[in-house]
């Protein structure tokens, strides 16, 4: 494998899930505060809003192999992909309807022009992170099973946060990462480590 590609398995590609996971816990936790007043956390809710979905896009954009992007999972993978990234309404899209995700990101976040999405239904919502976040996953380890033995050799298979809701019984809008699960397969005796 060229140097580019290691590079990208071993450094880029990780970043890149660690930024979504990191943006991902800020913006589901009580460290978010939407009624800020202080400049500073305006600021720091909306950059992690923006870290989030650019994060998300440069994904979903290498796992669906995109014309718009050099690198692609299918560079790594005996097989292609085929990820559905597509949201309708707050809800994960099913048969193909709904928008495609790229699309809405680059229009509501990525991009400065005069038809912003003004309608509260029509934009991005608090729920649509989630079920972006899992479609990645998703992507994640079906990229992890498709493997090439090459790419294999160099990728470090993730574990995904295990979330847990805490605060009292009625507060469950809190949501803490407190220790980390593999939900990746399991290695084949053949590939296990020694």
């Amino acid at each position: 494998m060229d140097e580019m590609k290691a590079k990208l398995l071993k450094e880029h590609l990780p970043y890149e899930h660690d930024m979504l996971d990191a943006a991902y816990a800020f913006i589901t936790s009580d460290k978010r505060n939407d009624d800020a007043k202080d400049r500073e956390q305006w600021f720091l809710r909306n950059a992690a809003i923006v870290a989030f979905w650019t994060h998300a896009r440069n994904l979903i954009e290498f796992y669906e192999k995109s014309p718009h992007a050099s690198a692609s999972a299918s560079d790594f993978t005996t097989e292609r992909l085929w990820p559905e990234f597509r949201l309708k309404k707050g809800q994960p899209a099913e048969e193909k309807a709904g928008e495609e995700l790229r699309t809405l990101i680059n229009e509501q976040i990525s991009h400065l022009k005069y038809e912003r999405v003004k309608a509260p239904h029509d934009k991005l919502g608090e729920y649509d992170p989630y079920n972006v976040k899992t479609a990645i996953d998703r992507a994640r380890r079906k990229f992890e099973c498709l493997l090439t033995p090459e790419a294999k050799a160099i990728w470090k298979n993730r574990q995904s946060p295990a979330a847990v809701i805490y605060g009292d019984g009625a507060a469950t809008n809190c949501i803490e990462i407190i220790e980390t699960q593999p939900l990746s397969p399991s290695p084949h005796k053949g590939d296990q480590e020694t």
